[in-house]
């Protein structure tokens, strides 16, 4: 008699632990495919298809960055 309470109480444990790791991995799984989809459309938008601008052309701007190249001789070169 003692043998099948405690058998029933693991059984019931181990389902009850298995429900909620499955339910914890698909909380986690949709999580992921989140993030996922967020990067996909980061990564299509028009904003991230340009072509990325030099550090010097982030602090000061791109009319500074004509002067200089204007200054350096690069007048049709480019």
């Amino acid at each position: 008699m003692l043998l099948i309470i405690i058998l029933n109480v693991v059984f019931s444990a181990f389902v009850v632990l298995t429900i909620s790791g499955l339910h914890l991995w698909a909380i986690y799984r949709s999580h992921v495919e989140e993030r996922e989809r967020a990067r996909v459309r980061l990564a299509a938008s028009p904003a991230t298809r340009t072509r990325p601008r030099s550090a010097p052309a982030r602090r000061f701007g791109p009319a500074t960055m004509t002067v200089r190249r204007e200054a350096a001789g690069a007048h049709g070169l480019r």
